[in-house]
């Protein structure tokens, strides 16, 4: 199952990566109009520009975050069950199975599918080499 830890790391950190692009962005649009106003290209002397602006970058960095953080939990979760099923299957463990569901992106449920033909592929070598070893066992 899902162990909510890894989800958060992996999570945090698409939130926190798009959260500082996002910054960086902001920060860049700041310097370009604090170069053009005070180089003249702009007359803003009529206007107070500063405190709009500003709200803007800050609306615009939240609310950028905040659907990353619903939308990347979406996006992430199938890819945390599938980690999860690995770690089992590299343990021995050949009954486990990822839910295939219809994924909003495609590739997920395509990933849960092939993974699931994986494991009932090697859970078949796996009766194969045990009844193999079975019976060469027996014979001696």
């Amino acid at each position: 199952m899902i162990r909510p830890k890894k989800i958060r790391n992996l999570w945090g950190t698409l939130v926190l990566m798009v959260f500082l692009i996002m910054l960086s962005a902001a920060l860049l649009m700041a310097l370009m109009s604090f170069l053009i106003v005070h180089s003249g290209i702009i007359d803003v002397g009529r206007f107070n520009i500063f405190w709009p602006i500003s709200f803007v970058m800050i609306a615009s960095i939240l609310i950028g975050t905040v659907i990353t953080a619903i939308s990347g939990r979406k996006i992430l979760t199938p890819i945390i069950d599938l980690s999860e099923a690995a770690k089992q299957v590299a343990k021995g463990d050949f009954s486990i199975r990822v839910a295939h569901e219809k994924h909003r992106v495609d590739v997920l449920g395509e990933m849960a599918v092939n993974f699931n033909r994986m494991v009932q592929e090697l859970g078949g070598i796996e009766t194969l080499r045990n009844d193999f070893i079975a019976n060469v066992s027996h014979e001696f």
